[in-house]
């Protein structure tokens, strides 16, 4: 504590309590420079990305929220010069997190990482709405499969049922009547 009192302007205050009551304010500043300095916190670009887009989110809400999150955790604006380093971090991060299908559709962009934000983030968010539309749809598409699967064996069993192979009393009790078909 002493080292970091006396390298950001403050040593008259080490060692001795005449300066306890001495103003803070001009001192603030450099006292936190010099924390940051000695102390510096690790962080992995894992780390700064709190969680994974959902399939019903829009992507400029998660985006911005990220965006945030990397500005709280480094003090830093990840928006405005492309060639930085902490952007490149950033957008390696938001890219490594997306889904495979986008990120391999990504690659095959030329300029991404040298792209202005917008561009930048209209171009991400292109791809993961063609991904949720996608999922979206293969989705749909597992549902109205199951639901023609359960809807043949349910005919088959009447069919079944019709020609005396099949005697279970369960089809005709209170409760399958009471829930309707399958």
């Amino acid at each position: 504590m002493e080292d970091a009192l006396t390298d950001s302007g403050m040593n008259m205050a080490v060692g001795s309590p005449l300066f306890d009551g001495q103003d803070f304010n001009p001192y603030r500043n450099p006292l936190w420079r010099t924390l940051r300095l000695k102390y510096v916190t690790r962080m992995s670009k894992g780390d700064m990305i709190t969680r994974t887009p959902t399939l019903n989110e829009h992507f400029e809400t998660w985006l911005r929220e990220q965006i945030q999150h990397w500005r709280q955790m480094t003090n830093d604006s990840v928006t405005l010069d492309p060639k930085a380093m902490q952007t490149q971090l950033f957008r390696g991060a938001v890219v490594d997190i997306l889904p495979g299908d986008v990120q391999s559709k990504l690659a095959d962009v030329p300029g991404l990482d040298t792209m202005l934000h917008d561009q930048w983030a209209e171009t991400l968010k292109h791809f993961f709405k063609a991904h949720q539309e996608t999922e979206k749809a293969l989705d749909k598409q597992g549902t109205e499969v199951t639901r023609k699967l359960a809807q043949a064996s349910f005919d088959q069993l009447k069919q079944l049922k019709g020609m005396g192979v099949v005697k279970s009393g369960l089809e005709d009790s209170d409760e399958v009547r009471s829930h309707g078909p399958v």
